[in-house]
């Protein structure tokens, strides 16, 4: 049985290939209301994959605010390269 995260970025993805925004738009709610330790690195990939600026910010600010917990669980190494080179360079601004 398919978790309701699994279902709704089945969904994410056939909305991005049939290019139907309204339902691209809810599941991208969906999946900024819903993030959580056990789905950034899913959500991430999707976000990278589909080029989706909002909802990388999302995971960005996300990961800066549970920074800690990310790197307690080994979930950073998990990132795609692109998400993670993206998180790095946004904290180094941050710090400086």
């Amino acid at each position: 049985k398919k978790t309701e995260l699994e279902l709704m970025l089945g969904l994410s993805e056939l909305a991005e290939k049939w290019v139907v925004s309204d339902l691209k738009n809810q599941c991208d709610q969906y999946f900024i209301q819903n993030i959580s330790l056990t789905n950034v690195v899913k959500i991430g990939t999707l976000a990278e994959l589909y080029d989706n600026e909002a909802l990388k910010d999302k995971v960005m600010k996300f990961m800066v605010k549970n920074f800690q917990a990310l790197e307690d669980e080994n979930i950073l190494e998990q990132l795609p390269k692109s998400i993670f080179i993206q998180f790095t360079s946004s904290v180094i601004k941050d710090l400086s």
